[in-house]
């Protein structure tokens, strides 16, 4: 059981209190006021209570997809994640987070969208994420993806519009994985491109790969074999 907590004051505190209801719904949207002009573009966290306010229900388990793009999101709390047992796909693009375990939480995430966060590098320990099969991380400013080789459910991997330059060699760590998008990056036909190449061929179901908008000059086809 949770214990009562006073009025939230950093975010809403004329919205929403926390209540020792029962172990499954934690949270009591008391009331709901239209948000001023100039509260739209705050920053703001992501947390239970903003959640439920976004999806305008006050069970946690009743959230099944959450879009949350373009909320001038800063930061995540993700103290009461768990409670949102049925949520299976996350839309956050286009806000100022980072790829974190805080979205492990929530338990059955199978989709999860970051596009356009402005994230440079990803520091996180990724194992918990035991059901993602989506991830989207297009238009950042990521260097390399080797983080993300423990995330073996992937079936679809999104990684279009950031820096890289080269592949983690240990590409069959992806066993799964079916799309692969890695276009508007910087490979180019180098003295790097034969392990691109030989990379990509240890992705043994991989049935789409999209590399358009890079710098490459000529392919080299016998690594694809």
């Amino acid at each position: 059981m949770l214990k009562t907590q006073p009025l939230i004051e950093r975010f809403r505190p004329n919205i929403i209190k926390l209540r020792a209801v029962h172990s499954k719904n934690p949270f009591v949207i008391e009331k709901r006021k239209p948000l001023m002009p100039e509260e739209k573009y705050k920053p703001k966290v992501l947390d239970g209570y903003f959640i439920l306010q976004a999806c305008k229900t006050q069970l946690p388990s009743e959230v099944v997809t959450l879009n949350m793009a373009e909320k001038n999101l800063t930061r995540v709390d993700d103290e009461n994640f768990q409670y949102f047992s049925s949520l299976i796909e996350v839309n956050i693009s286009h806000n100022h987070l980072q790829l974190s375990n805080s979205f492990s939480k929530f338990e059955n995430l199978e989709v999860l969208n970051m596009q356009g966060n402005n994230i440079l590098e990803i520091t996180a320990d990724l194992s918990n994420f035991q059901k993602l099969r989506v991830l989207n991380l297009s238009f950042n400013f990521l260097q390399k993806i080797d983080e993300l080789l423990v995330l073996g459910e992937l079936k679809e991997l999104n990684v279009s519009d950031n820096v890289l330059r080269q592949l983690p060699l240990e590409l069959q760590d992806f066993y799964l994985l079916e799309n692969f998008d890695l276009g508007g990056n910087q490979f180019t036909s180098d003295h790097m491109a034969a392990e691109f190449f030989k990379a990509l061929s240890s992705v043994q179901l991989l049935k789409s790969l999209f590399i358009a908008r890079n710098r490459f000059k000529g392919f080299h086809t016998e690594q694809l074999k």
